[in-house]
């Protein structure tokens, strides 16, 4: 498996300008980027499933 997480808030993203997060941000269609908690949970909740392989997932809510 594999997990696309997309844009999310960390440090290194607090030094990017408000203007071009803004514009990351207007991509998303949640209106919010990937919080990294919600990130976490969905890595560890897929490392305990048995049943699923082989699989790409994007989490991120922004079209690509």
């Amino acid at each position: 498996n594999a997990v696309l997480p997309g844009f999310h808030p960390t440090e290194m993203s607090d030094k990017i300008p408000a203007y071009q997060l803004e514009r990351v941000r207007a991509q998303h269609v949640l209106g919010r980027s990937t919080d990294p908690t919600e990130l976490a949970r969905f890595v560890l909740t897929l490392s305990e499933l048995t049943s699923v392989s082989g699989q790409i997932f994007n989490v991120d809510s922004r079209l690509l």
